[in-house]
């Protein structure tokens, strides 16, 4: 299949759009100029083939992009079970359902499927691996799975990500964990034998669609890349907050390496932010005094 870069396909089926990225995801789409129709669990059951046909019957989507997932690394590994069901045997249905029907399909993996990986530095796609987890293992199965059943899939490795930090509802993420350390003196750890990239959803969202019509079917490490180890990350961030270097505490009993090589992405013209930059953008912006928690 071939097509062309931004052609404003339409309409997009996005699944799970009441979760984190879906709900920006839908909202960039409908910005940039696309019909979209955001399902959430309650509209669509990917677990079962028979509402996917049916969803898929009633708003004929060009574009399939499925946002739903446990996206907890400890829930995954609680409930081993509903993880693969989701993570895994969901992707594979609608894989086949795409497949049959000549739609293109985008589908999420993470940065955690190279969780385990004793390679340091920033880390290709074309590594072959065996993740430490349950969560980055599901993922990873689900990418072979699905690659297998629909090789015009495209898979986007996703990072740890962050939204501008809202007053009414703040996000679990790096930057409401730095505005709730200044307002009441709550101490980070961090190591210095880490290395990840965390990457703003706003550029994730707008780099999906930018994507449309330009990556074929494959895998693709998507997110801000970071060659700095997180202690050194955070102590960046703690300067652009303005909470005091003591509050970032160094804990090197443990470490990892998911930092990803993007440059495959980059052959296309698709670039991010790096983290450091990225996160202290949005922690300057807060300014002083602080929004209430």
């Amino acid at each position: 299949m071939k097509y062309a870069a931004n052609n404003k396909l339409g309409p997009v089926m996005v699944i799970g759009a009441c979760g984190f990225l879906g709900k920006h995801l839908s909202s960039h789409l409908k910005e940039a100029g696309y019909e979209v129709a955001a399902l959430g669990h309650d509209e669509i059951d990917i677990t079962g083939s028979s509402s996917i046909d049916r969803a898929l019957s009633r708003w004929n989507p060009e574009i399939v992009i499925n946002c739903a997932a446990i996206s907890s690394t400890t829930y995954a590994a609680e409930h081993p079970e509903e993880s693969m069901r989701i993570n895994v045997n969901a992707c594979e249905n609608l894989a086949k359902a795409c497949a049959v029907s000549d739609r293109r399909l985008y589908l999420m993996s993470s940065d955690q499927v190279y969780a385990g990986c004793t390679r340091m530095g920033p880390l290709p796609e074309k590594l072959k691996l065996a993740p430490g987890n349950v969560y980055g293992s599901h993922k990873y199965t689900m990418e072979g799975r699905a690659l297998a059943i629909y090789p015009e899939t495209v898979i986007l490795r996703l990072t740890w990500m962050f939204e501008s930090y809202n007053e009414e509802h703040p996000h679990v993420d790096i930057i409401s964990r730095f505005v709730k350390s200044k307002k009441d003196g709550t101490a980070i750890r961090a190591s210095r034998r880490e290395y990840r990239g965390i990457s703003d959803v706003n550029e994730v969202c707008s780099n999906i669609i930018r994507s449309i019509g330009l990556l074929s079917g494959g895998v693709y490490n998507f997110g801000s890349g970071n060659l700095k180890d997180s202690y050194s990350t955070y102590m960046a961030f703690a300067e652009a907050v303005g909470i005091p270097a003591e509050s970032i505490v160094e804990d090197d009993s443990w470490g990892r390496n998911i930092s990803m090589d993007c440059s495959r992405l980059a052959a296309f013209g698709i670039c991010f932010t790096d983290t450091e930059d990225a996160v202290c953008r949005v922690l300057s912006k807060l300014g002083n005094p602080l929004p209430e928690l």
